[in-house]
């Protein structure tokens, strides 16, 4: 069996600067936006708390980025 590595990261800096993921995160879920489709994730709440939300605008995408190193309030 031939085992296959990939890896990937964003031309544009600042995608790459703002995510955890090397900023394919954030293509895929541009994607999955564009199709007309809905992206889940952690994202920090004003009282930096930890929920999972749904979005589904290109303008929230950065909500999700970043790792979250703590419980999530599902």
């Amino acid at each position: 069996m031939n085992n296959m590595i990939y890896a990937c990261k964003a031309k544009d800096l600042n995608i790459r600067m703002s995510s955890t993921s090397g900023g394919f995160f954030y293509y895929l879920a541009q994607f999955i936006i564009e199709q007309g489709g809905v992206v889940a994730g952690a994202a920090y709440m004003d009282d930096f708390s930890v929920r999972h939300i749904i979005i589904e605008r290109l303008e929230d995408i950065c909500k999700l980025q970043k790792s979250k190193y703590v419980r999530s309030d599902l």
